[in-house]
């Protein structure tokens, strides 16, 4: 089956082509930009008022559709309007943009006047240029009635249509069928920090001479079918797949899941994965990444495992399993600080997840936690960087900043209030469950922290003893199982050299949350 399913719910970038296989129509567009190297809008502006006009580059991720047709076509209705936004500091503006430049076949170009292209990119290459003259500020109500609203996903050029009531409708998300994964059984399989490359503790293939050398796959497999308490729906990754960078890891991870999976009786729609820190490595940590290039390696194994094409890492994926219970998991990509003064840190953006809530409410059965957990409703986030402490006592590194997820106080005030009930991560290899909740006001009235956001830490499924904590010096690995009351929670410890064996067995209280 194909990841279709999985991104049901996902905010799909539309490629070219429309449903009706008809090429997109463009009146003008909309661009996102960052300030992750200089004040974008100020610099612009400065050669503005220096020379009367700027080109704009497009910087496009490099995984990003081309766009060629969008291109083509407002262009050819220049001078017009064009918005531009930086969505996270919810910052909008219009701007009129007398030209466009562009290779016919989207190759990178260089800027067609340097001179009056700002200096921090000025000999920099882009799929398309746009030659502005002026750059006004709007309120969002303005942007979003000349543009048809505020995109979402991970593009940054979306082509806008005028309607017949002269009304702005901006290309959107291309949204599938809503519907559910069935899954054979009622547990998540939580694993993370498996680091396959040189970090990888255990043998990709199982070894049986000259003395027995279990691969971490048929560990799992072995431990969990022996227990006899668990049948596995849904396997979670949560992050770190590979070590530091090195793409060749994935072919451990494809052998893991690839033995993995059958003996569990699951196929590929039957897994969660979000990246971390190791899996997208800045090529050049001195400087930011101007076109995500650093993404290239991850996307290429999700498109390889899944089989299809990814626009998205984070997603909405829903699962119904034997017993009636309905999964739901928002997928979150903490591993976005993108230079070396900020990349230990994680960082998901409000701008990202906010939407996946949105639709997330329309999934909850009721509107407390415990009232979508009488109606067998379970909501969970899946990222990689910690929302609490994962060691008892933090050690400061003077090479090292202490890695926390940066706007951790604000997703956890949207999770409580999207009703999620437990969060899943990993990043530190310590093992742990702890709660969390942040007091929000709305008018006169406090609220939101007498309901708390379960937190659950995996730990190490896979890496070597000596990039362990020295307070957790084994493996470990997460099973979470939906009851009457809440959600069982039960974790065991492990190593190359030593068998399965429990190290916590907890319950967390949901039916009066």
């Amino acid at each position: 089956m194909s990841l279709g399913k999985c991104l049901q719910r996902s905010l799909m970038f539309s490629a070219s082509k429309s449903t009706e296989g008809t090429t997109t129509m463009a009146d003008t567009l909309v661009m996102r930009f960052s300030d992750y190297e200089a004040n974008t809008i100020s610099e612009h502006q400065q050669v503005i008022a220096a020379a009367g006009s700027v080109w704009w580059g497009w910087w496009a991720k490099s995984f990003e559709p081309k766009r060629m047709d969008i291109l083509q076509q407002v262009a050819a209705r220049c001078p017009l309007d064009v918005g531009l936004l930086e969505r996270g500091a919810r910052r909008y503006y219009k701007a009129s943009c007398v030209e466009i430049a562009c290779s016919p076949d989207g190759r990178r170009v260089p800027s067609p006047d340097p001179g009056i292209t700002p200096l921090y990119y000025r000999e920099s290459r882009h799929p398309a240029w746009l030659k502005i003259t002026r750059i006004e500020s709007a309120l969002w109500s303005t942007f979003a009635y000349s543009f048809g609203g505020i995109p979402s996903g991970d593009a940054t050029l979306f082509g806008v249509q005028r309607t017949s009531t002269d009304r702005a409708r901006l290309e959107q998300a291309t949204r599938v069928a809503e519907e559910e994964i069935n899954t054979p059984g009622d547990s998540i399989l939580h694993l993370s920090d498996i680091h396959f490359g040189d970090d990888h503790a255990f043998p990709v293939a199982t070894q049986d001479q000259p003395t027995r050398q279990p691969s971490l796959a048929r560990i799992l497999a072995e431990r969990i079918a022996a227990s006899g308490a668990f049948r596995i729906g849904v396997v979670v990754l949560s992050g770190d797949f590979i070590t530091r960078g090195d793409a060749n890891g994935y072919n451990g991870v494809h052998a893991f899941l690839r033995e993995l999976l059958p003996a569990l009786g699951l196929d590929k729609e039957h897994v969660v994965m979000a990246p971390g820190n190791h899996d997208l490595p800045l090529r050049d940590p001195a400087s930011p990444t101007r076109d995500y290039s650093h993404e290239e390696h991850f996307r290429m194994f999700l498109r390889a495992f899944y089989g299809a094409d990814i626009q998205e890492i984070e997603r909405l994926c829903s699962y119904n399993t034997r017993s009636g219970w309905h999964l739901n998991f928002v997928v979150m990509n903490s591993a976005r600080p993108r230079d070396r003064a900020t990349m230990d840190y994680g960082y998901v953006g409000q701008d990202r997840y906010l939407p996946y809530l949105q639709r997330l409410a329309r999934l909850n059965g009721g509107t407390t936690v415990a009232e979508a957990f009488r109606a067998r409703v379970v909501n969970l986030a899946v990222l990689h960087h910690h929302l609490l402490p994962a060691t008892l006592v933090t050690r400061p590194e003077v090479q090292r900043p202490v890695s926390l997820t940066l706007d951790a106080g604000q997703l956890v005030a949207d999770l409580c209030e999207a009703k999620v009930a437990v969060a899943l991560h990993g990043h530190q290899h310590v093992p742990f469950l702890g709660s969390t909740a942040r007091a929000r006001k709305t008018g006169d009235t406090w609220h939101g922290h007498t309901a708390p956001l379960y937190v659950v830490g995996a730990g190490s499924a896979g890496a070597k003893s000596e990039r362990l904590s020295d307070e957790m010096r084994y493996n470990s690995y997460g099973v979470y199982t939906p009851t009457d009351e809440g959600v069982r929670i039960y974790m065991e410890e492990y190593s190359p050299a030593r068998n399965p064996r429990e190290y916590m067995d907890a319950s967390i209280r949901l039916v009066d949350h």
